[in-house]
């Protein structure tokens, strides 16, 4: 086992998005869930992440990454299209000692996130260390095909 299994909690935590692409959008679904404070850092954003900005759900900040972004907060994704930008916000979490989850590259992360099946009060996270994703959402779509949509 290469990741200890652990759910966080990011209720009121602020967490940063660098990247404003579909990736980033659906990170951004998956900490509103979990309740986090969002900062969106980006030069654009899809029209879902602006709706959310305009319903007061995530912050909207505009322009290029730097270490001082890191300051507030619990959290970094970097799910930028830009590989050496996603590797310089990794590299400045690591110094900064923030956790980190760069999109396609868990070589850079210090967690990854796992596929999620959320039936509550049970949530089941499948994971494949990062290597398999497709496999992952695969395994997913069939504890869901078992599940009933709600257990409480």
């Amino acid at each position: 086992m290469e990741y200890l299994p652990v759910f966080a909690q990011l209720k009121g935590r602020s967490c940063l998005v660098v990247g404003g692409g579909s990736v980033a959008e659906r990170k951004v679904v998956q900490l509103l869930l979990a309740g986090a404070k969002i900062t969106v850092l980006s030069k654009d954003m899809t029209e879902r992440l602006k709706e959310f900005h305009g319903e007061g759900k995530i912050k909207y900040e505009v322009g290029p990454f730097s270490r001082a972004d890191l300051a507030e907060n619990w959290l970094v994704i970097a799910a930028t299209d830009n590989r050496s930008a996603n590797k310089e916000v990794a590299e400045a979490a690591e110094t900064e000692r923030r956790l980190c989850n760069v999109i396609d590259d868990p070589e850079l992360c210090s967690f990854i996130m796992p596929a999620i099946v959320d039936r509550d009060p049970i949530t089941i996270a499948v994971g494949s260390n990062g290597q398999s994703p497709v496999i992952s959402r695969w395994v997913k779509g069939i504890i869901e095909s078992v599940l009933p949509a709600r257990l409480g």
